[in-house]
């Protein structure tokens, strides 16, 4: 999956970084794609890095961004604000269903 190749590039670059990365790094992310991609790539980071701080932050709500300090944030649809940098990670196709008494009604 893209995400994965991303965090895996993101990774890539950090390892030819300073390896005594320190301070703290803000993520926001959605609640099922935090828990799902997220978490996971934290807490391996977390182990390579000690000395970096990681807030997570997960839910549903828009965060200001900017105002709140946020580095980085995952988020689904469009980017409103130009002064951002988004980068897409994946498609993300969702379908309506209901169920046939449902729709009867």
């Amino acid at each position: 999956v893209r995400v994965i190749e991303e965090v895996a590039a993101a990774e890539a670059l950090l390892q030819d970084a300073d390896p005594d990365l320190r301070g703290t790094l803000k993520i926001a992310a959605s609640s099922d794609f935090g828990r799902q991609y997220v978490v996971p790539a934290v807490a391996e980071f977390a182990t390579q890095h000690p000395q970096v701080v990681v807030n997570l932050s997960l839910g549903e709500g828009l965060v200001k961004l900017v105002e709140s300090g946020t580095d980085i944030a995952i988020r689904y649809g469009n980017l409103n604000d130009s002064s951002l940098i988004s980068r897409p990670l994946l498609n993300n196709r969702r379908m309506l269903v209901a169920a046939p008494n449902y729709l009867e009604q």
